[in-house]
């Protein structure tokens, strides 16, 4: 959640191995579905290239190991508090978001 709506900076892509972007039609690569939603997913490994060519200071924020997208989703809340901080449904927990800048 951030003030500007840049899929680089508030969505994540993530590397899987070849085998699971075959099998799910490249599901990994969200931020270049948000980017471009209606082109045929064969295209989004194209976007992603372009995308580190002309954005190289974002792609090592919006590209993650899905080992290290899994680890951040069980180590932090659900709920937002507000555009850069997470709680818990009680509000009792809060935790900065690991990617805000």
């Amino acid at each position: 959640m951030t003030s500007t709506n840049d899929p680089l900076i508030n969505i994540v892509s993530i590397r899987v191995p070849k085998i699971f972007d075959l099998l799910h039609l490249n599901f990994s690569y969200h931020a270049e579905h948000h980017i471009f939603p209606g082109i045929n997913s064969d295209y989004y490994p194209l976007v992603q290239e372009l995308l580190k060519i002309h954005y190289p200071e974002k792609s090592s924020n919006y590209i993650l190991d899905a080992r290290e997208a899994w680890r951040l989703l069980l180590q932090t809340p659900r709920h937002y508090k507000d555009e850069t901080t997470f709680t818990d449904w009680l509000g009792e927990k809060s935790v900065t978001c690991p990617l805000s800048d």
